[in-house]
C-alpha cells in the first residue's frame, strides 16, 4: 500500500478520513503507527468469504473490525444473516458506524440490527463468551486476522462444543500451528470445526507453504528445514519473522500432544 506524503496526526481523524461522493470508494487511508483501518483489498475480501461459504444461514464474527469493511462485503454481497464487528479503537469505532448508515441507506433491504458494530475489545470475547450482547456460541463463521495464540482455538473450541460445520477464516501472517487447514486459497485459511492437529510437522508445513517439492534437491520433496526456511523468507517480507521460533515450538507441541492423547482432534 502506497503510503500518502502527508505526516499522521491524531489531530486529523474525523472526517478527512472520510470522502463524500461515491459510496464505495468513500475512504483515504493513511493509517499512521496503528496499522490498516481497512487490512486487505474488496477483491480479497470476496476471496475469503468465498473459502469461509459465507452464506444467508451465518453469523459472521471479525475480530479487529476496523472501518467494517469486512463486515461490510459479508453482509452486502454474501448476505449473511448477521455480519458482527468487535473493534477497540475509539477512532476507527466512529468512522465505522457512519460508513455503515451511510450503505443502510442506499441498501435499505438490510436490516439495521443484522449490522453490529461492538466496541471493546474481542480479548474480552474470547475470554467470557459474551461482549456488549454478543455471543460466541452464536458466530458461525469467524476472521481471525491479528496475532494468535493457542487460547483463541480454545475459546472457539469451547463456544463451538457440540457442533459441527462451522468455520474459521485466518491468513498467511497470523497462523495456527495447532490445528491443520481443511483449505486454503491464498493468503487465506479455513479450518473447519471440529480442528484437526497436524499428524507431523512436515504435513502441517506443506499446507500452509503449499510447497510440496523441493527447491534445492531435484526430485525430491521438500523437508521441514527446507519449508521452515521458505515460511521464514515469506515473513521476511510480508510479516514479523520473529513468529516463526513461536510456531515451531507451538507446532510441534500440538503434534506431540495428539500423539499423546491418540486422537487428531483439537
Amino acid at each position: 500500500m502506497q503510503q500518502k506524503s502527508v505526516d499522521y496526526d491524531d489531530s486529523l481523524e474525523g472526517d478527512w478520513y472520510l470522502r463524500k461522493g461515491s459510496l464505495i470508494d468513500d475512504v483515504e487511508v493513511d493509517f499512521g503507527p496503528k496499522g490498516p483501518p481497512i487490512c486487505f483489498p474488496n477483491y480479497e475480501l470476496r476471496t475469503m468469504l468465498k473459502l469461509g461459504k459465507a452464506n444467508h444461514e451465518d453469523i459472521f464474527f471479525d475480530m479487529g473490525s476496523g472501518w467494517g469493511q469486512t463486515t461490510l462485503i459479508a453482509l452486502t454481497e454474501f448476505g449473511v444473516s448477521k455480519s458482527v464487528g468487535f473493534e477497540k479503537d475509539e477512532d476507527r469505532l466512529q468512522k465505522a458506524p457512519q460508513r455503515r448508515d451511510n450503505w443502510l441507506k442506499q441498501r435499505q433491504d438490510i436490516k439495521p440490527e443484522s449490522w453490529h458494530l461492538v466496541g471493546g475489545d474481542f480479548e474480552y470475547l474470547l475470554r467470557n463468551g459474551k461482549l456488549k450482547g454478543e455471543s460466541l456460541k452464536n458466530a458461525t463463521l469467524i476472521f481471525y486476522g491479528l496475532s494468535t495464540t493457542p487460547d483463541i482455538l480454545r475459546a472457539i473450541r469451547k463456544a463451538w462444543e457440540g457442533t459441527q460445520g462451522r468455520r474459521l477464516v485466518y491468513y498467511h501472517n497470523c497462523l495456527f500451528p495447532e490445528i491443520m487447514p481443511t483449505k486454503s486459497i491464498f493468503p487465506f485459511f479455513v479450518s473447519r470445526f471440529p480442528f484437526t492437529r497436524p499428524k507431523t510437522e512436515l504435513e502441517w508445513l506443506q499446507k500452509v507453504s503449499g510447497k510440496m517439492k523441493s527447491s534445492v534437491k531435484k526430485g525430491q520433496f521438500a523437508k521441514e528445514e527446507e519449508l521452515w526456511d521458505e515460511l521464514s523468507h515469506d515473513y521476511d517480507l510480508k510479516a514479523d519473522p520473529t513468529d516463526i521460533p513461536y510456531y515451531k515450538q507451538r507446532l510441534r507441541i500440538s503434534v506431540k500432544r495428539g500423539a499423546e492423547l491418540g486422537s487428531l482432534t483439537f
